[in-house]
This record gives structure tokens, sequence and C-alpha cells, in this order.
């Protein structure tokens, strides 16, 4: 099955482009993303055998890895949408851990305590896909965000689907349904739907940004090879590696103008499973 991703004689692997899955999500390859294991069992002749996946997936010659990822941009995309003021605040202290603090103000408890579960569950009310009592919770204590989720709900009930931002339009099953349980889950799918497609959407716009202002840069042997999730990974040749991240880090922090800060992280290395911390 890895075969069929070789290119004529390069010897080199090569992704199939899908601009979205069944979620909505982008990918770009089959399987090559953040939940791809770094062993697996390939089987040859019939006998398994390991292999490093990760470690084997490397840049051309005189190449490196630079990988760009958004920082909790779910999270700051729902601040920035819904305008609530205590989010924006957070992200915009520049908090070590934006989520931790929010999850510490919505449960009233020291920022110690908060658990990874905590933190799930605030995403889960904030999305719209976690438990009802949760997301009760988390409307009652914020009410901006509230009239936001109400205004989504509404358009959609209205026109029928979501309006993203480049105009594509992504339907909702069971918004209209005269069945409660239905219709709730219409509406958190609703929310879920909206902040992913909204994702979606930046990732497109992204890579081609980001394709367009290495040619402007003339920033010769530099190309994109992946798109996993929200993380980008290109190819730099090493000549151009000192200017290369800023000019993607412009183009993914700029995407759209925010009243939080969209942060990017990066890392770079000779294969993708031994990436280090590009400060």
């Amino acid at each position: 099955r890895i075969l069929k991703y070789l290119m004529d004689d390069s010897e080199r692997f090569h992704p199939h482009w899908n601009s979205k899955n069944k979620s909505g999500e982008n990918r770009s390859s089959h399987h090559i993303d953040d939940r791809f294991p770094n062993s697996s069992l390939i089987k040859s002749n019939g006998e398994p055998f390991p292999l490093d996946l990760r470690n084997n997936l490397i840049p051309g010659d005189g190449k490196i890895f630079l990988t760009a990822e958004y920082d909790m941009l779910e999270f700051r995309l729902l601040a920035h949408f819904s305008q609530e003021e205590s989010l924006k605040n957070i992200l915009n202290e520049h908090q070590i851990d934006p989520r931790r603090k929010a999850a510490s103000e919505w449960l009233e408890k020291p920022v110690e305590e908060v658990t990874n579960d905590d933190i799930r569950d605030l995403l889960g009310a904030m999305r719209g896909n976690g438990d009802p009592n949760h997301l009760a919770s988390f409307l009652s204590q914020h009410p901006k965000f509230r009239e936001f989720r109400e205004e989504v709900i509404k358009d959609v009930k209205e026109n029928g689907f979501l309006t993203l931002l480049d105009s594509r339009r992504r339907s909702v099953t069971g918004i209209h349904s005269e069945d409660p349980p239905t219709q709730t889950k219409a509406e958190n799918d609703a929310m879920s739907r909206m902040i992913w497609g909204v994702i979606s959407d930046i990732m497109r716009t992204i890579v081609v940004n980001i394709f367009i202002a290495l040619q402007r840069n003339r920033c010769n042997g530099c190309n994109i090879v992946l798109l996993m999730g929200r993380k980008i990974v290109l190819e730099v040749a090493t000549g151009e590696f000192l200017r290369v991240p800023e000019i993607v880090r412009g183009c993914m922090e700029k995407v759209m103008e925010t009243s939080v800060p969209l942060l990017v992280s990066m890392e770079y290395g000779e294969s993708l499973g031994s990436l280090n911390p590009l400060h």
C-alpha cells in the first residue's frame, strides 16, 4: 500500500492530497498525521517487521524539515468569535497555559489543581459536544459566548446550513427536528461543525499563502510536503533556513484579523521522528 505513493523513479514518497475528510478536517495524505504511530508493523513477504515510519520520513538532499503548528487554534478562534472578555483577557495576557487558566476560572479551583480532564470538559462545553451539565454551567458564566452560540444556531435554523469563511456551506442534519434530543444534538453539532469548518478554511488558506510567499521571496528549494491537521510540514533548503521560518510564521499568524493572537509553534529536524523546537 505504501508503494503506491512512489512517483515514477524518484524513490521518494509523495502524499496524495485530499482537501477534506468527512468531518471537514484537512488531510494531505492517508493516515500520515498526528495519530500515525511512531512504529507500526508492516508485512514483508507475509512476515511482520517493525518500521519506524517517522524516522524514515526524511527530506531531500540538502534540505531540512520545518514544521509549523497553530497553538490552541480552536480555543483562540472561539474566544475571538464569541468576544467573551474573560477568555480574550486570558489569551491577551499570554498565560503559559490559557486553557488551564480558563478552566480554573470556570470551575473555581486553583490553576495547579486543574486536570487534563477539566480542560477536555472546557473544550467540550465550548464546542458543544460535551456533557450537558458542563455546557449549561459554562454558558451561565460566559454570557457573550452564550449569545454567540445562540446566533450560530439561529442562522442555521433560518438558512438550513452553516456559512464558513470562504462561503462554503455545511448542512446540519436534524436542526428542524421536532424530536427534542435530535434537535439538541443538531444544535451542538452546529457549533462543532462551525469551528472545524473555519479551521479547515484557515488551513487551506495558509497553504496557498505560504506557497505564494515562498515564490515571491524566491525561496528556492522550499516546498510544502504535508498538511497534518493543524500542522504544516515543509522541506527547506539549508541555505534558506534562516529566513523561511519567519515567512511561514507571518503567513499563519496574520491569516485573518483576530482580537486575540494566533500563535504558531515551530520545529525542525532531519526526519519527522527527530524534530527540535525552533525558538
